[in-house]
Parts: structure tokens; sequence; C-alpha cells
């Protein structure tokens, strides 16, 4: 009778991103092949492979990685891999100021989560500062700045929010 060894999963590598879909995970298996579980033992097959692309997820996920030798033994242990979904944060509220003749306003957001860059459109652009509140450079006319919430993951927030930064013409 032969007696196959065991294979082992020798290391995992989880994967995140911002805002929900899939992630790529990766698994080293001593020999053969590597399948994904959604449970530490029994549960259901979720995929084969590594790297393995998750199906679209909208919250972290934790999957196990299983080996598989080519003569159908599997490993005795699953080990883990983290599928990370960080929250998109988003700008909750912001505050124009306005003044009489040529200057600087002070401009105010607030973030769900992190910090606020002032942009000078609502999707590309060029970035003006971080922070709030924010002191606009001289302007001698109306100008619409954007607020950009940016996470402590470095995730940006789908929308941008204006705030005006009115020049009243002086008398």
């Amino acid at each position: 009778a032969t007696i196959n060894d065991l294979p082992t999963v020798t290391s995992t590598t989880g994967a995140e991103r911002c805002g929900e879909g899939s992630v790529s995970l990766e698994a080293l298996a001593s020999s053969g092949t590597i399948d994904w579980y959604d449970a530490s033992s029994g549960g259901a097959l979720q995929g084969s492979g590594s790297p393995w692309s998750t199906g679209n997820l909208t919250t972290t996920t934790t999957y196990y990685a299983e080996a598989v030798s080519a003569e159908g033994c599997t490993s005795s242990v699953r080990v883990s891999a983290l599928a990370t979904i960080n929250d998109l944060p988003t700008v909750t509220s912001t505050t124009g100021a306005e003044r009489c003749g040529e200057g600087s306003v002070s401009l105010e957001a607030v973030a769900s989560s992190g910090t606020i860059d002032w942009y000078d459109a609502s999707s590309g652009g060029t970035l003006q500062e971080t922070g709030s509140p924010w002191s606009t450079g001289s302007l001698t006319t109306t100008t619409t700045y954007y607020a950009e919430a940016i996470s402590a993951e470095g995730c940006t927030s789908a929308v941008r929010v204006s705030a005006l930064a009115t020049i009243n013409d002086l008398p």
C-alpha cells in the first residue's frame, strides 16, 4: 500500500479594496493545487487556484485555502486569507463663505472618516489643499471648490461636494 504525504498550505496572501467588488487571494501549497472554502472546516467550495478572484463582496470576508495533492489528498488544516472591503468615506457637509472685495475665505467640510482634500473641479482637476477648514488664496471672483474625503486606508469618496467661495463686489 502507498502512503501519500498530506499537502500543506505554506502561506496565504489576503487583499483589500475600496468599496464593493472582488479581490484576488493567493496561497502556496507544498504540492498540488489550492481550493478555497468559506469555512475552516466543512463549508462550501468557493473556487480553485491561486491567485483566485472572489466574487463581488460588500463586506470583509475570510476565506480558507486547502491544498489538494495530485492523488486527491487534502491538507489537514485550512489556512485563512482575508478579503478586506474598506468603506468609502463620504463628505457629510460643506460650509461656504463670503466676503466683500478681493481676498481669501475659509471653507469647511466634514468627512464621515479621514481627511478632506479640496479640488477646483467636481472630478479630476487640481488638488488645492488638504484639511478643513481651508483658507483659499486671494480670490477676485466667486469660485466653487469641491471637497473629497480620504479615509485612513486611502479610499476616496465617490462624490465630491461643492463649497462656494463668494466674492461680493464692493459698492
